[in-house]
């Protein structure tokens, strides 16, 4: 974070225990931390104590709707991914774009919470969505940091709204000498595009 944004406009963290500890420990100087509980994390209500074993041997019809439609699927008493894109993400993104054009803004939140920002910000079809959710390479890992711009890597070109997108995260891994060695594992920059299709793409997804 220091090496490419040495200093943010607006600094938001969740109120959880977790973020709180991440927050501080970067250690970034002069910021002012303001916290946001609609970047909390997805709540997984009745089952978020328990085994993945356990809830399936209490909840067994609950669990096959979770096998078959992960983005619409809740928890008992618990949240979707596309409940939390459309309500707690949607809600936050509005706050930022009307307070926060231009700007650049850290928020440190949860996994499942970047999870359902992805969705929302690269307006992921349901499709998509199902295809990334089911791609290893894709899942979130500890400490990992989404970086969001409308900045163009190549050219310096400022777009009209977030086109680029790329993830860094640590990695610890053991060298010839069987020694712990960390490193940080930075993708590319990826473009991305906000879908639109003509009717004849509507009715061929449609039949599809």
């Amino acid at each position: 974070l220091r090496a490419n944004l040495s200093n943010f406009d607006r600094y938001v963290v969740s109120p959880f225990t977790r973020t709180r500890e991440t927050a501080a420990n970067l250690l970034l100087e002069n910021a002012r931390w303001e916290e946001n509980r609609t970047i909390r994390e997805r709540s997984w209500g009745e089952i978020d104590s328990i085994s993945r074993k356990k809830f399936r041997e209490l909840y067994p019809h609950n669990a096959n709707l979770h096998d078959k439609d992960p983005l619409y699927w809740a928890p008992p008493a618990g949240e979707s991914i596309a409940n939390v894109s459309e309500n707690r993400v949607g809600r936050f993104f509005d706050t930022l774009h009307r307070e926060n054009g231009g700007d650049d803004v850290l928020a440190v939140t949860h996994g499942e919470f970047i999870w359902a920002s992805r969705l929302t910000l690269e307006r992921w079809s349901d499709e998509e969505f199902m295809k990334r959710d089911s791609d290893p390479e894709e899942r979130i890992h500890n400490c990992m940091t989404v970086h969001y711009t409308r900045v163009n890597p190549e050219t310096g070109e400022v777009a009209s709204s977030l086109r680029w997108v790329r993830k860094a995260w640590p990695v610890i891994e053991k060298n010839a000498d069987g020694e712990d060695v960390g490193y940080m594992h930075v993708t590319p920059w990826v473009h991305f595009e906000r879908p639109y299709y003509t009717n004849e793409e509507l009715a061929e997804k449609a039949n599809n």
